[in-house]
C-alpha cells in the first residue's frame, strides 16, 4: 500500500484530522504527513484531488505557539479559506494569560506573593 492509500483509509476510519494527528497514527514525522496531504490536495495528470481543507484549528500545546493547522477530509470540495491572523490585542491577551503568575526576579516574586520582609521572618541584616 502506498502512503496515499493508507492516509485515505485513516481518513475514512477516523474522519477529518490534522497532519500531526495523521502522522501520529502512521508513526511518521508530522512534516511527512503534511507533505503527502498537500500533494493529495492538488490535481495532477496522474491523480485526482483526494482531500480538502474542511476547517482550521490552532494547536493546543501548552507553552508553545498556537499555529493554525488545516483539518483534512476526504473529497474534492473547495478548501476552506484560512482565517486572518490574530490582532495585536488578542496576541497580547494570550501572552499575558500565559505569563501570569511567573516571576523573573525575587522582587517580582515578592510582589506576586504579597510577602514583605517583615512578614517573612527575614534576618535583620537583609531588611532595609
Amino acid at each position: 500500500m502506498t502512503a496515499r492509500e493508507i492516509i485515505i483509509a485513516i481518513l475514512e476510519e477516523h474522519g477529518p484530522l490534522t497532519s500531526p494527528e495523521v502522522g501520529a497514527l502512521l508513526n511518521l514525522a508530522e512534516s511527512t504527513a503534511r507533505n503527502t496531504l498537500c500533494q493529495m490536495n492538488k490535481k495532477t495528470t496522474r491523480f485526482t484531488r483526494q482531500v480538502y481543507i474542511v476547517d482550521w484549528q490552532r494547536d493546543a500545546v501548552e507553552g508553545q505557539r498556537a499555529y493554525l493547522r488545516p483539518v483534512w477530509a476526504l473529497g474534492d470540495k473547495p478548501n476552506k479559506k484560512k482565517p486572518n491572523a490574530l490582532a495585536g490585542a488578542e496576541k497580547q491577551r494570550r501572552y499575558r494569560s500565559r505569563k501570569e503568575g511567573l516571576a523573573n526576579s525575587v522582587f517580582a516574586l515578592a510582589g506576586l506573593t504579597g510577602r514583605s520582609a517583615k512578614k517573612a521572618n527575614i534576618p535583620a541584616i537583609f531588611k532595609t
